[in-house]
């Protein structure tokens, strides 16, 4: 018995509310303590001024996270790499990145099946699931922002108060002892 997992997921919102820390942790606990690769690049850092070497990058990268699978693939600020259709002037090289990471992304075809465990999710083990970041989701190209590519969007806001608490709490849970203060004293 299983449940369709997405076959990739848009995490956006603004800078430092822990786009990257929520995709590492969907990596840890989705395979119920199964070793998942996470494998994590930014846009920007797959760029080349060489013509074709992004494009070759793009594969390569898909490559790696489909030997490692199952795998997270994660690609930070992806609007840096692919942003919509005729706004940069780039142009040529902006749509042939495109073209490449929708090729890429579509290349499983198949559905991810989840199978569910009594304790946790499962995905099957020949599958990669692309995780995307990104401030400005309304920068990328529509054929992203489909089924079978990035079908779920979720906002990531900012931690309230109690958030930046808790996160501030299990950051100095190791050292928390030695400093010896309130953290509800602690002016965000």
């Amino acid at each position: 018995m299983g449940i369709k997992c997405p076959r990739g997921i848009l995490l956006y919102g603004p800078p430092g509310c822990g786009k990257t820390s929520l995709a590492r942790a969907f990596a840890k606990d989705n395979n119920g303590g199964k070793n998942v690769s996470f494998l994590s690049v930014s846009g920007a850092s797959i760029f080349s001024p060489f013509v074709g070497d992004s494009e070759k990058n793009i594969v390569e990268i898909f490559r790696k996270a489909r030997l490692g699978a199952p795998c997270v693939l994660f690609i930070d600020e992806i609007d840096t790499l692919v942003c919509k259709r005729g706004q940069k002037s780039q142009g040529n090289v902006q749509e042939r990145i495109l073209s490449t990471l929708l090729n890429e992304m579509d290349e499983g075809d198949g559905e991810v099946q989840c199978n569910v465990s009594a304790k946790n999710k499962v995905y099957d083990s020949s599958d990669v699931i692309v995780i995307g970041a990104t401030n400005r989701p309304e920068a990328l190209d529509s054929a992203l922002i489909r089924p079978g590519r990035f079908d779920v969007a979720i906002y990531v806001p900012l931690p309230d108060l109690n958030g930046r608490l808790d996160i501030l709490r299990h950051k100095t849970s190791k050292n928390a002892p030695k400093f010896g203060c309130g953290f509800g004293r602690t002016v965000f």
